[in-house]
Parts: structure tokens; sequence; C-alpha cells
């Protein structure tokens, strides 16, 4: 007498496994996109911190950037006087070597970069954009962090750094 499994016995452990996969896949997605949005949150707070610190640190060394990328690519870093400046070229600076810094989208976006100018509010991109508030120079750094274009938004005056609008 040969012994096997019936036809009955193989689809209930097919559909089991099919089941178990699907519960898998939901429960996968689920934590890769609350990944992507702890990356997007990381990247904005290492961002606000570096531009932060950088302008502290300048304005102790009398206005030089240390180890920063140039605008020549992101193959050497060089220090450079910066500050007093306008605002448009500090903000381009930061943004090239932040550039450099960042690589990777969190979403994984094909059009904009990881850190990008703005206001565009697009998912992932941390975005600066510049503005004078009543004559005082202000990098605004935005993120939008989830599908719900939740955002953080910092803004960091640079008036007393010697920037100017």
């Amino acid at each position: 007498m040969n012994k096997a499994f019936t036809l009955i016995e193989l689809l209930v452990v097919v559909a089991i496994i099919g089941i178990l996969a699907a519960v898998g896949v939901v429960a996968y997605n689920g934590y890769t996109k609350s990944a992507k949005q702890n990356a997007t949150k990381s990247n904005h707070r290492l961002v606000v911190k570096f531009v932060t610190m950088t302008m502290l640190k300048s304005n102790l060394n009398d206005g030089y950037f240390e180890g920063m990328y140039e605008n020549n690519g992101c193959d050497s870093k060089v220090n450079k006087k910066m500050t007093p400046s306008s605002l448009d070229q500090v903000s381009m600076k930061f943004m090239t070597h932040l550039r450099c810094v960042i690589k990777t989208h969190p979403f994984n976006d094909p059009i904009y970069g990881a850190v990008n100018w703005g206001p565009r509010g697009t998912l992932g991109s941390v975005e600066f954009h510049n503005e004078c508030i009543n004559s005082k120079p202000v990098i605004q750094i935005d993120t939008v962090w989830n599908d719900k274009n939740e955002k953080l938004t910092n803004q960091i005056a640079m008036s007393d750094y010697g920037v100017t609008c």
C-alpha cells in the first residue's frame, strides 16, 4: 500500500502558506514604510544640526567653513571663508555639501534628491529655502515625512553670523 497526501491535505497546506505569506507581506510593507519615514526624520535632524553647528563653528573661526565639499563635486573637501556673505551663497554651500553627504533618498524618488531646494513639499526630501523676514536672513528647512503631508520645519536665523539678505 502506498502512503501519500490526499488532495484535500495538500490544498489545506497551500492555503495556510498563502495566508501566512499575505500576512507577512502586509507586515513587511508596514515596516518598510515606517523605516522610510524614520530615515526622513533623521535626515532632517541631521541637516538642521549640521547647519547650526557649522554656522556656530564658522563664527568662532573667522567665518571659515571647514571640511566642506566644493561645487566641483564630491571629490575633495576644502576650508573656505564664507561669511560675511549673502544668504544665497551660504545656502548653496550647504546644499552642495549635504548632497554629497546624504546621497540616498529615503523614498527612492528618481527625480529629487534627499536634499533639495524648496518649498516643493516633496515626500522624503529635506528642502532648503531662503527668506528675509524683516530684512533678517533666515534659512528655512522643511521636510515632508509621510503621505499625509505632515512636515518638520526649522528656521535658522543667519544675521548673527554676518550673513546678509
